[in-house]
Parts: structure tokens; sequence; C-alpha cells
């Protein structure tokens, strides 16, 4: 699996994860069911990533025109 891969598999965990503990051990429970065995390696680094990135982005606050 390659990052993009990660990051859709990332994106479609439940909104109310926001933490990087909670997306990271959601995407190694996904990565394992359709794997069969939990990332290494590689794929480990980038599923870190990949969790890092969108939890960075779930804690955003966009602030709209007053």
């Amino acid at each position: 699996m390659n990052k993009f891969e990660f990051l859709k598999l990332i994106a479609n965990a439940p909104k109310n994860l926001k933490g990087y503990s909670e997306l990271f051990d959601y995407a190694r429970n996904a990565y394992k069911q359709i794997m069969g065995v939990f990332p290494e390696g590689i794929d480990n680094i980038s599923i870190k990533q990949a969790a890092k990135e969108a939890s960075e982005n779930r804690q955003k606050i966009i602030q709209f025109p007053g």
C-alpha cells in the first residue's frame, strides 16, 4: 500500500476520532483486516505519517468571515 491509500483509509475513519493515537490505532487495525498482519517497516511508518497529517487536519478550526 502507498501513502495515498493510507490517507484514504484514515479518511474513512469515524469523525469522532481526532487524536493521533486514535487514528493510528484505527489505521493499524484496518490494515490488519485488509492484509492479515499488522504493518511493519515502511508500511508502519507511512501509517504513522498519514495519521499525523489527518489528526492535524481534524484539529484545525476554520474561521469564517464575520
